[in-house]
Formats: structure tokens, sequence, C-alpha cells
């Protein structure tokens, strides 16, 4: 029986690259004056800014660095735009909109839930509190203190004694990383992939809800497949 929830927050609880594309944009209407002359340009620069953050989503230094060089800028922008992206990028408006509504729900259903994240305890600590989704949740474990850059069966095998339940009882939740279900298949932990439903299941995830705020309903579906299988 599902007793407890362990959540990648990636695409889940949070935007998608952590709404980086809105972040950049904002960024880029900040700057156009100096670098674009029409709406088409400060797009340009916003999608520049993206795709370099995507290629480097952990370096934002070299993100900086390649945009001012590739548009002109001051050398003295890189670091100021890395000093913004630092102090403001985490605290941004990225949980989605449902999110602490469907935490709560599974909480007065009785789930144990836990989140397991890949990248610095700054970077989530900060994610997690501005959301105010911490009051939620019995454990995070975050890949950064343990010298690891991505989730493994080892972590994951923690963060359920974390929450004192075994493999069986738990389902792992995600939605981008494939690292995350990978090791939730070598640990034996039933997986869950959040997707729109315009694409297909992928190979790596044993189930799938189209949208976050499903979870509760899905969890009960859950169960009796595996139960038949």
């Amino acid at each position: 029986m599902i007793r407890a929830l362990l959540i990648e927050p990636e695409g889940t609880l949070f935007l998608p690259n952590n709404g980086a594309e809105a972040f950049f944009k904002e960024q880029a209407a900040r700057w156009s004056d100096a670098v674009a002359s029409n709406c088409d340009d400060e797009a340009r620069l916003a999608s520049r800014l993206y795709g370099l953050y995507t290629e480097n989503p952990k370096d934002p230094e070299l993100v900086y660095g390649e945009f001012v060089r590739e548009f002109g800028l001051p050398s003295a922008a890189a670091r100021f735009l890395a000093q913004e992206y630092k102090h403001a990028f985490p605290r941004g408006p990225q949980a989605r909109p449902e999110a602490r509504a469907t935490l709560g729900r599974l909480n007065r259903l009785g789930y144990r839930l836990g989140i397991v994240a890949e990248g610095t305890v700054r970077e989530q600590a900060a994610r997690l509190e501005s959301a105010r989704l911490i009051e939620f949740l019995e454990t995070v474990l975050i890949t950064e203190p343990h010298g690891r850059a991505t989730l493994d069966r080892e972590l994951l095998e923690q963060a359920i004694g974390c929450l004192g339940v075994t493999r069986a009882d738990t389902l792992y939740v995600g939605a981008s990383r494939r690292s995350g279900f990978e090791a939730a298949r070598e640990a034996g932990i039933a997986s869950l992939w959040i997707g729109e439903a315009q694409f297909s299941q992928p190979d790596f995830a044993a189930f799938r809800a189209c949208r976050f705020r499903e979870l509760p309903e899905m969890l009960d579906l859950v169960e009796a497949m595996r139960e038949a299988s």
C-alpha cells in the first residue's frame, strides 16, 4: 500500500526549468534598449539567454559571460546579471498554482511527503520556502551536500528511511529528471511521471498523471494497478 511520496520538484511543484523562460524574458526586456531596436530583437535576447541557460543550468557566470560577449554589452554587465540571477532567480514566482493545495490534500489523506531534488541547498531551500511548501514535508534531500550531481539509488533509499516506510510503501513522482526514475527503478520503487496529455508516457516511468493536481485521485488507481500486476 502506498503510504509515502518522494517528489522531485522540477516540473511537478515548480514550472519546468524553474520558470526560467519568464525570468530571462524579464531580464532581456530591461537590457533591450542597450542592444535591440524592436520587440523582435527583445524576443531574440530572451531566447538566447534561455538557450544558454538550458545548455549550462549550473553556471550563470558562463551564461552571462557568453551573453554579453555575443551582444556587445559591457563586461561589467555579466557580473551584474549573474548577481541578479543569484539573488532573484531562486525566489521567483515559479511554483505551480496548485502545488500547495495538492500537497495539503495529500497530507490530509495521510500520505507522508518528502522532496528529493537535484541542485544546491541554496536554490532548492529558497524555492520551497518562498512557495511555502516546507510545512507539508517530512524530509528534504538535496544532492549537493552528498557530493552528487544527480539522484541515485542510495539517496532515494536514504529518503525512504527518513520517512520511516518501506520501498513497497513508496511512490517516486517526477516530471523531467530521467536520473530520478532510473534510481527509483534500481531501488525497486514504483514511479509516476507528471506529463502533459499530448506526450506519450516515457518508458522509464511505470504510471502517469497529466497534471500534478491529479495526483491524489491517481493514487488509488496506481494501487489497484500494482495489485493486479
